[in-house]
């Protein structure tokens, strides 16, 4: 199934996407509940429904995918290494839902989801993902609701995320474009002057070390 998925994303022919959901739907029927990796072959089935929303944008593909994440989560084991990833993946989902519908409980809940992955991940490259991606959450929150926490939260994890030494030019510069765009926010909300400074300071950065 994953191999056909795969092949999707080299050639976009929808046939091998399609042909992938039949086989991990098969998959996903003919394993017992008791395999503890039972909720990794539901997440991928997932992971295919997600690729054909995003491919021909069916909200039913969305509602499948979302279902068969929440599933994954469901059924791990207590412990399940593939935990965190589990639940980046059912957050990953709830944010295409929620940029397509506006509910603000969708957003909620990924940044929910999102907060316990992190607790369970030591400081790798899914980790920093998930900090970039919660933050980058809660300025949408923020940006809804105008709750100035949401956008100190936000601010302390871009802070975190540039300052990380390892991570790729890249990164490092979308994440300091994050953080200025942050701190432009706080000061629209309470017109520090500080603020503006230092996230002009942050944007010359990310475009100074953005690659060629």
């Amino acid at each position: 199934g994953n191999t056909l998925i795969q092949r999707f994303e080299c050639s976009g022919e929808l046939k091998y996407l399609d042909d992938a959901l039949v086989f991990l739907k098969e998959t996903v029927a003919l394993t017992p509940d008791t395999l503890p990796n039972k909720c990794r072959r539901i997440s991928n089935l997932g992971r295919g429904y997600t690729e054909r929303f995003d491919h021909l944008g069916r909200t039913d593909d969305l509602e499948m995918a979302i279902d068969c994440h929440q599933r994954a989560v469901n059924i791990a084991p207590d412990g399940h290494n593939d935990m965190p990833a589990l639940l980046n993946n059912l957050a990953n989902a709830l944010t295409s839902r929620f940029e397509h519908s506006g509910n603000l409980e969708d957003l909620n809940e990924v940044i929910s989801l999102q907060r316990r992955a992190l607790h369970m991940l030591p400081l790798t490259h899914i980790r920093e993902t998930l900090i970039y991606n919660l933050a980058n959450a809660l300025r949408e929150r923020y940006e809804n609701r105008g709750d100035i926490a949401d956008l100190e939260s936000c601010i302390e994890m871009m802070r975190n995320f540039a300052e990380l030494s390892h991570i790729e030019n890249v990164a490092k510069a979308m994440g300091l474009a994050s953080l200025g765009a942050a701190l432009r926010a706080r000061f629209d909300h309470i017109g520090k002057i500080e603020d503006i400074t230092e996230a002009i300071e942050h944007l010359r950065h990310a475009v100074d070390i953005f690659p060629e």
